[in-house]
């Protein structure tokens, strides 16, 4: 969620106090910038999910984020069971890409449902995690715009880079990336290119670029930037979920 300069002060001076009443404990994060803090204390909104995961992210970039991800166990100090099991979904997920599923209930609600989607977070699967360590690249900062301006230097599309006017805008990006003259489709032209530059150009590859560029298109206002599947909401979008939610359940 983009945080504007009053919202950005305001968060990170409840963030802060939260941090020093214990009310929110600090804790080490596999995901972003690797630091955030956990809200498991009382948390009981999701059955199935343990703990709220809070970061505040891109703050160096002038461009702040407040990042709220659900955790089905928490991270806790010492080692408490859930502290275990909470280690037991991070390795499943470096060997897989992907967490494991907290709640068997949600997971198969969203195999069917139009309104409620899978889980997708910023975790690189291990197809877009090894296209971006071929580019050069390391860890989950990496933004879609780094993948394909690489990539199209690597095609012999484009050697100055992107151009600056769908630099920092995901709609932009996401429209450019789209269509028959759009850049996905003239990688797969140039996949004998991408070859001899050391990029294997393939359907999953190809698939996996198209779902993010309908990602970053399908979003209600454009964002600076995009890191992978993570969903980027406003304030408003999120005010309104939780109001449909609220009353799907009464």
């Amino acid at each position: 969620m983009p945080l504007p300069a009053v919202g950005y002060a305001n968060v990170k001076s409840a963030y802060e106090r939260l941090l020093g009443s214990g009310a929110l404990q600090s804790r080490i994060s596999s995901h972003l910038s690797k630091r955030g803090a956990s809200a498991h204390e009382g948390w009981d909104f999701l059955k199935g999910y343990g703990e709220l995961l809070v970061q505040l992210e891109g703050e160096r970039g002038g461009s702040p984020y407040l990042y709220l991800k659900c955790e089905g166990h928490a991270l806790e100090s010492g080692l408490s069971l859930s502290t275990v099991l909470h280690g037991a979904s991070w390795v499943k997920k470096i060997l897989t890409g992907s967490g494991a599923t907290a709640s068997k209930a949600l997971n198969s609600l969203a195999k069917s449902s139009t309104n409620v989607e899978a889980r997708a977070a910023e975790n690189f699967s291990k197809q877009y995690e090894k296209v971006v360590d071929r580019l050069g690249f390391s860890g989950t900062m990496t933004t879609v715009e780094q993948v394909i301006e690489e990539l199209a230097k690597r095609a012999g599309i484009s050697a100055g880079g992107l151009p600056p006017q769908i630099k920092s805008n995901t709609h932009l990006l996401g429209r450019a990336m789209q269509g028959e003259q759009g850049y996905i489709a003239m990688f797969r032209r140039q996949r004998e290119v991408l070859k001899k530059n050391k990029v294997k150009w393939d359907d999953k590859l190809e698939a996996e670029l198209r779902e993010l560029a309908d990602r970053m298109v399908a979003t209600a206002v454009a964002h600076p930037q995009q890191h992978y599947n993570e969903l980027r909401v406003t304030a408003a979008e999120l005010d309104d979920s939780l109001d449909n939610f609220r009353a799907l359940i009464r």
